[in-house]
């Protein structure tokens, strides 16, 4: 398991790679 920071990390570039 991730720590949540890097999970968010993870959402957030997939959500800049998509934009």
């Amino acid at each position: 398991a991730f720590p949540k920071r890097i999970l968010d990390i993870m959402n957030v570039e997939k959500l800049t790679r998509e934009n």
